[in-house]
C-alpha cells in the first residue's frame, strides 16, 4: 500500500523500501532480522534501503543495549532495558 510520507528529501520511494515500511508499520519496532524475515528482502540490500530510510527520517535507529531496532519515526519508543513490569505504581 502507498501512501505519501510527506518530505522524503528526495528519496525515492521504490516498491522495495515500500516493503519495509509496510513491514515496520505492522511489526512497530522490529530488529533487522525480523524484518528480514516478513519482506524476504537479502541482507546487504535490506540493509543499504534501511540506511536511506533512515537518512531521509522516515525511519529511525533506536540502540537499546546491544540491540539495533528499527520504527517508523512516528512510532513511540519505550526503552525496555530500564522498565521493570513487576514494580507497581503508587496510589496518590
Amino acid at each position: 500500500s502507498w501512501r505519501n510520507l510527506g518530505n522524503t528529501t528526495g528519496l525515492n520511494l521504490t516498491e522495495r523500501r515500500q516493503e519495509i515500511l509496510d513491514a515496520l508499520s505492522q511489526l512497530g519496532i522490529a530488529s533487522h532480522k525480523d524484518i528480514q524475515k516478513l519482506v524476504g528482502q537479502a541482507d546487504g540490500h535490506l540493509h543499504n534501503r534501511l540506511q536511506d530510510l533512515v537518512t531521509a527520517d522516515i525511519v529511525q535507529r533506536i540502540k537499546q543495549g546491544g540491540r539495533v531496532l528499527y520504527s517508523l519515526v512516528d512510532t513511540p519508543v519505550i526503552d525496555v532495558t530500564t522498565c521493570n513490569p513487576d514494580q507497581e505504581q503508587e496510589d496518590e
